[in-house]
């Protein structure tokens, strides 16, 4: 989930001879003439594809470490949608504030709802850059693992194991597992080609 309601933002405007984007107040415009309000995906969207150009910056340059130290880091040399992807969808922190629009809140807090309902509203939760890019020099390396086997794909019933040592300081652990699916057959009823699992258990073998 990325803001998306009632966003106020550049407005372009093509009368005048800069034929710029407003940012306010200027000399000749009002922020009225200057800025929109508008919500929904057109707001979302780019505000989340934002986001994601600075992840994939981050692990280009300085992954895992804090954003601007270099020293020590361990790039990762393409960064692909997939990792973006599951990088965007691991930062999510829960909508507790509730879910609000123009017509007001929906809910006093999201814990009015089940967790199935929840999770309809709110997906894998809000977009938080910081869960990913630790933004002080001073700040611990990032909290993100990547894990990818772009260069080892999985065969027909194939599986690929990841072991991953937890210390009791982590509170929580976020899993996700996305990728690039190949292109169905024309005229094929059935998109999805290749139909991957993902299980995550604990040392004793439960699967959560």
């Amino acid at each position: 989930v990325a803001p998306g309601s009632i966003v106020v933002s550049s407005k372009s405007y093509s009368n005048s001879e800069e034929n710029r984007c407003g940012f306010g107040q200027t000399a000749d415009k009002t922020p009225e003439e200057t800025l929109t309000l508008m919500q929904g995906t057109s707001m979302a969207t780019p505000l989340t594809a934002g986001n994601a150009a600075l992840i994939r910056e981050y692990l280009m340059k300085y992954y895992p470490k804090p954003a601007g130290v270099t020293e020590g880091a361990s790039p990762v040399a393409s960064p692909t949608a997939s990792l973006l992807k599951a990088a965007i969808m691991s930062s999510g922190n829960p909508m507790e504030s509730g879910v609000c629009d123009r017509e007001g809140c929906q809910f006093d807090t999201m814990g009015d709802l089940s967790s199935r309902e929840s999770r309809m509203i709110e997906g894998c939760g809000l977009l938080t850059l910081t869960n990913i890019i630790p933004a002080s020099p001073t700040s611990a390396n990032s909290g993100m693992l990547v894990l990818s086997n772009e260069e080892h794909p999985i065969g027909q019933d194939g599986r690929h194991t990841f072991l991953v040592n937890l210390p009791s300081s982590v509170p929580t652990l976020s899993v996700a597992l996305v990728y690039t699916d190949l292109p169905p057959a024309q005229a094929s009823a059935w998109a999805l080609v290749s139909d991957l699992d993902l299980e995550v258990a604990l040392p004793t073998g439960q699967v959560m």
